[in-house]
């Protein structure tokens, strides 16, 4: 198997930059130009969160960018396109996604394996 980006960060065993970004926050449409600045700015990963309406296990301020994102129209298949549409720039920095075992068993692996796949080429 291919070694990834991730795997040879972590075997440099230096502090890596790791930062997390609501998509669609605060505004729609801010999602690319945030992931551009954080990456000119040396993030070694981006971390785009998945919102989901009842984020009990979350603080506030995570809880308040999930709910705008989801008004903002954010969804699961959303965030793909939009790590898709980053990753055509050369040299884009890869990102994790986290997001709760229910959107992972409620969205079908057929839907759900052909997009995050695509967004990740």
């Amino acid at each position: 198997m291919p070694e990834n980006r991730i795997t040879r960060l972590v075997k440099q065993q230096k502090k890596l930059l790791i930062a997390y970004y609501m998509p669609e926050f605060p505004v729609p449409g801010a999602t690319l130009p945030v992931l551009e600045a954080l990456q000119e700015s040396g993030a070694d990963l981006i971390e785009l969160g998945m919102p989901y309406s009842d984020p009990i296990g979350d603080g506030p301020v995570i809880q308040d960018a999930a709910h705008k994102a989801i008004s903002h129209g954010v969804h699961v298949g959303s965030i793909f396109e939009m790590v898709r549409k980053a990753r055509n720039g050369e040299g884009c920095r890869p990102g994790c996604s986290t997001t709760r075992f229910h959107e992972c068993f409620t969205i079908s692996g057929d839907s759900l394996n052909p997009s995050s796949s695509r967004a990740t080429r």
